[in-house]
C-alpha cells in the first residue's frame, strides 16, 4: 500500500512528477503492430472463412499473431458453422436423389427430416 506524503506537494513538483511520468520508456508501437493481423489478411481470411476454409487459416493466424486471436477464433467458428450446415445439406440432398443414405451416415442424421 502506498505510504501518506509527509507534505503537502505545491503545483510545480506536480508538473515535474507529471513530466516525468509522461516521459518514461513505453514500448514502441512497432512492438504492437508486429502482433496483430493486416485488414490485408484479415478480410481475405473471412471471406475465405465463408467458404469453410478459415479451418486452415485460423490456427495459422491464432499461433503468429497473439493479439488477433479474437479473429482466427471467428474465422473458425464460421468456418465450422458453414460445414456443418453444407455437409448436412448434401446428405439430404443425397438422401432425396436416392432414397438412401450411405452407412456411413449415423442413424440421428437418417432420422432428421431436412
Amino acid at each position: 500500500m502506498a505510504s501518506i506524503p509527509e507534505r503537502r506537494r505545491d503545483q510545480d513538483e506536480i508538473a515535474q512528477l507529471r513530466m516525468r511520468n509522461a516521459m518514461q520508456m513505453r514500448p514502441p508501437v512497432q512492438h504492437y503492430q508486429r502482433k496483430l493481423a493486416s485488414p490485408l489478411i484479415l478480410w481475405p481470411g473471412y471471406l475465405l472463412s465463408l467458404l469453410g476454409l478459415g479451418v486452415v487459416i485460423g490456427p495459422l493466424l491464432f499461433i503468429r499473431k497473439p493479439l488477433s486471436r479474437h479473429h482466427a477464433a471467428l474465422m473458425i467458428i464460421v468456418s465450422v458453422i458453414v460445414l456443418l450446415s453444407a455437409s448436412l445439406w448434401s446428405l439430404n440432398y443425397i438422401k432425396k436423389a436416392d432414397g438412401d443414405l450411405p452407412s456411413w451416415v449415423p442413424e440421428w442424421v437418417v432420422d432428421l427430416d431436412l
